[in-house]
């Protein structure tokens, strides 16, 4: 999994013209590319040259969580919690098409919520991964990734 976190933005239609233009001036073949694809390389490449100029400041990675802790989604663990325990509950039951893997009884409870939700994180990258490289998802895939974004990303 990559570091980093995933933020999910509305592109004007100008700029996604732009987002092209910087790819193409930049020499870069986008066939087979997702434009979310398109998007991350060209906002990567900008800021990349943003440093160099000195426009802003080498990133010290040591503050990452220190600068990055008011979006991370801290507030949301309640509801996450819910969710996550209720399609757990509902895949030992056959309701989830989530394989999750049988927790045995003498593991706490925050380990079994952890390891579900690893097992759900794992499954909506594998899915996301080929919406992203236009494979086309089953509905059933497709519901299935739909659940585990409403999971992953309660606030949309």
């Amino acid at each position: 999994m990559k570091g980093g976190t995933t933020a999910h933005i509305r592109v004007t239609p100008a700029d996604c013209i732009s987002t092209l233009d910087v790819l193409e001036s930049a020499g870069i073949d986008v066939k087979g590319m997702s434009f979310a694809a398109c998007v991350s390389l060209a906002y990567s490449s900008l800021l990349g040259m943003a440093r160099k100029a000195g426009l802003i400041e080498e990133p010290d990675t040591f503050q990452y969580l220190n600068r990055m802790q008011t979006y991370l989604g801290t507030g949301n663990n309640k509801k996450k919690h819910d969710v996550t325990h209720n399609l757990y509950e509902r895949s030992m039951r056959g309701g989830v098409a989530v394989s999750l893997p049988p927790v045995q009884q003498s593991m706490p409870p925050q380990v079994m919520e952890e390891q579900a939700l690893r097992e759900l994180k794992d499954r909506f990258t594998k899915l996301n991964d080929r919406k992203e490289a236009d494979i086309p998802l089953s509905n059933e895939e497709e519901q299935e990734w739909q659940t585990c974004f409403a999971v992953l990303y309660p606030d949309g």
